[in-house]
């Protein structure tokens, strides 16, 4: 089962609950499921501590970040060794960024994507896998040239 961990800051923390709502109901059929891992009263950056330790221990396989512009995260996660993030805001990129470059995390705007939209991009999301091959090149080059970040 492929596990997706969501996390987002307190002002988002109603489109991280709907999210996961959206996932119990509609996302029975796909073998993953979406964990709230946001805390209240901290913001993305915060969550984002607590996100990649779950990543890393394998306790969850891929996340979502929610913020207002999608960036924070991004910008802070792709630091990080062994983590491909994309800020996504179409269904397009969203498999295409997986099946391309084996990213594990997403991050959203939530002033720039809506709700139904982020739900059709974590579908995507989450069926989508690394292709490999050709791409593998690319990614070996990106890891390469990121390999001393931690």
């Amino acid at each position: 089962m492929l596990k997706i961990g969501i996390i987002t800051d307190k002002n988002n923390l109603k489109i991280a609950k709907s999210l996961v709502s959206w996932s119990k109901k509609n996302l029975k059929k796909a073998q993953f499921s979406i964990v709230n891992k946001s805390n209240t009263a901290s913001s993305i950056l915060a969550n984002a501590d607590h996100a990649i330790q779950l990543v890393q221990t394998k306790k969850i396989d891929r996340l979502i970040c929610v913020d207002d512009w999608g960036i924070a995260a991004f910008m802070y996660i792709a630091k990080f060794e062994n983590f491909v993030v994309a800020e996504i805001n179409d269904e397009h990129s969203a498999h295409m960024t997986t099946e391309h470059n084996n990213s594990n995390v997403l991050s959203f705007g939530s002033k720039l994507t809506t709700l139904d939209q982020m739900q059709n991009i974590i579908t995507y999301f989450a069926n989508a896998t690394y292709e490999g091959a050709r791409h593998k090149v690319r990614i070996d080059m990106m890891n390469e040239l990121v390999g001393g970040c931690k």
